[in-house]
């Protein structure tokens, strides 16, 4: 097993389908397909304030206590909210995927602006600013579900919130500074994570 949770069977296969996929989709879709479109582009400013390596290390350390949750025993939800947040981290996948595929060479795992960057305004990010994020947490939050205790979960939405929390600010910060006026307006006519609340 990947995960080292353990419900037997399908359920346990289906946790770890998605688990594998969400590291693959992050591998392929967020690292190596974002460097191919950025070919030779020229980055203008970077200012990650560490941002990337604080993403990493919460959640990583935030999965493994999920995982050693289940694995002693504090699974406690029902057989099918794992069916319930596997279906979640799969949405999750397809919107952040969706999302980094609409930002085409703009998306980079780190903070930065390139040359010639602008305000996209199509796909996801005509309802929120940051749907990639949107994306990582919707899977985040089904792993924690499929991975069966409060504990988990509630662990995983915490540092989550800190650590995302934390790279919005940084990257809006560096957005309106570069892109000042228009990323502004950009701001006042959408929300960060979810369309209509926040």
């Amino acid at each position: 097993m990947a995960s080292g949770v353990n419900y037997g069977g399908t359920p346990t296969l289906l946790f770890d389908l998605a688990y594998v996929a969400w590291i693959a989709s992050e591998l392929v879709g967020a690292y190596a397909l974002p460097a191919l479109r950025r070919g030779s582009a020229r980055e203008a400013f970077r200012s990650d304030q560490g941002s990337r390596t604080v993403i990493l290390i919460g959640i990583l350390v935030s999965l493994t206590a999920v995982f050693e949750f289940a694995r002693f025993g504090f699974a406690t939800f029902p057989l099918y909210a794992v069916y319930l947040g596997v279906g979640l981290a799969f949405l999750g996948i397809g919107v952040r995927q969706w999302a980094i595929a609409v930002l085409g060479r703009y998306f980079s795992t780190s903070v930065r602006v390139l040359e010639d960057h602008r305000v996209v305004r199509t796909g996801p990010y005509r309802l929120v600013r940051h749907p990639s994020y949107t994306g990582v947490l919707l899977t985040i939050v089904g792993i924690g579900i499929a991975g069966g205790s409060w504990e988990g979960l509630l662990l995983l939405l915490g540092v989550s919130a800190l650590v995302f929390g934390y790279r919005i600010r940084v990257e809006e910060r560096l957005l309106e500074a570069r892109l000042g006026d228009e990323y502004r307006a950009y701001e006042r006519e959408t929300k960060r994570i979810l369309p209509y609340l926040v």
